[in-house]
């Protein structure tokens, strides 16, 4: 064998083991974003008693305050804690999700049934703190599966068939397990009643929920964008929800900019950035003052602003829902604010 085959052959091989890498590197995912049957079969075995790289040591205060562990269940793993910096290494590909939400830090820790032979009845924790409840419930919204159900364990909150999610204060949690078993439920209820009761939350609830109409609107579907909302980069912290009105839906979009100048600049802003893509300003045609009508991609932005508050409709299919929907919501908020503009 000449000196030239050798070293092509040497390079196939190595080429040939990265490919297998990055082949098996694809499958391997965050557990809190998969479901009862996308779940490896590796994460069911798991009983490594380390840390990820990138994780640092939790006070015992925090581990008893934040990481209770439920009866009849025992450590699969060490608890782990990730800051802003090395967040990426437990869940690379949703970092930017968080850090853009003002996240502060993560705390994970894996648990199996202390009954169970082997470690095939499990869950893993993943607590995170973020930078006030408001950013906490806009993790939690944008999160949010379509196929949860309601639960009262928490002010929001929610389970799928493998998982448990809510938000409580500053903290959003998810409680993912390896099967669907109700015994595994219990487990998770468990460490959310004594989650909540350890974490003292003083004020509860976002004012804003309020100022959305009720007739028409979607449940469960209100969500707080805190980033580049419908692509716009100057467009943050809003919350938004989708509403159906005879057989038409759409979105209603609010955000207090805390000043009726702040409100009318993000206004026209918002109207340059619709144009600048192709989008046709059309006369508003409702006796609201200060209302944007924009034509874009066959669909409808109605907007407007009230004191300090941005809102309108985005992507309504005509415009007479356009305008039906966004006369209600402004009519919504002159009732819930009695006509003033602070909440």
């Amino acid at each position: 064998m000449n000196k030239e085959t050798y070293i092509s052959i040497c390079i196939l091989i190595i080429l040939v083991g990265i490919g297998a890498g990055v082949f098996v590197k694809q499958f391997h995912f965050n557990p809190a974003v998969l479901t009862a049957n996308e779940l490896m079969p590796e994460d069911t075995t798991l009983q490594d008693s380390g840390s990820a790289p990138g994780s640092e040591s939790i006070s015992p205060e925090d581990r008893n305050k934040l990481l209770p562990v439920p009866s009849g269940m025992v450590s699969m793993t060490k608890p782990e804690q990730f800051s802003p910096d090395t967040l990426y290494e437990k869940i690379n590909g949703k970092a930017e999700l968080y850090l853009s939400a003002g996240f502060k830090r993560l705390l994970c820790h894996r648990l199996k049934d202390r009954a169970s032979s082997d470690a095939g009845l499990w869950m893993e924790a993943y607590v995170y703190q973020m930078d006030g409840s408001t950013n906490a419930f806009a993790v939690f919204s944008r999160q949010r599966r379509s196929d949860g159900t309601a639960l009262d364990i928490a002010e929001f909150a929610y389970k799928t068939k493998n998982a448990v999610f809510f938000a409580h204060g500053e903290y959003y949690v998810e409680l993912v397990g390896s099967t669907s078993e109700e015994k595994l439920f219990s487990f998770m209820y468990e460490f959310a009643e004594r989650f909540t009761a350890n974490v003292d939350v003083t004020t509860k609830g976002k004012t804003e929920f309020d100022l959305f109409p009720k007739e028409g609107l979607v449940p469960e579907s209100i969500s707080l964008i805190p980033s580049n909302a419908f692509g716009y980069d100057k467009l943050d912290n809003i919350y938004i929800a989708t509403y159906k009105k005879e057989g038409k839906q759409a979105t209603l979009f609010l955000s207090n900019r805390n000043a009726p100048e702040a409100a009318s600049q993000l206004s026209n802003g918002y109207k340059s950035f619709l144009e600048m893509f192709g989008g046709s300003p059309l006369p508003s045609g409702i006796d609201v003052e200060n209302a944007i009508l924009v034509e874009i991609f066959g669909t409808y932005d109605l907007f407007f602003t009230f004191g300090e508050y941005f809102a309108g409709v985005h992507e309504s299919e005509d415009i007479p829902s356009a305008k039906a929907m966004a006369t209600d919501f402004f009519n919504h908020l002159q009732k819930k604010t009695n006509g003033k503009t602070t909440p």
